[in-house]
């Protein structure tokens, strides 16, 4: 098997978990963030 074919699968492998992870936590902080928002709003509107 060719060295450089083989470093960039293992390349590509890398980026592609670090995304998975970077994107999770993204969805995570946003949905922590919306439903933040919506107990705010929510003591706001109603006093």
């Amino acid at each position: 098997m060719n060295k450089r074919g083989f470093e960039l699968s293992i390349n590509f492998i890398v980026i592609l978990i670090i995304s998975i992870v970077l994107f999770t936590f993204g969805l995570y902080f946003l949905f922590r963030i919306i439903s933040e928002a919506n107990t705010h709003s929510g003591s706001i509107l109603f006093g």
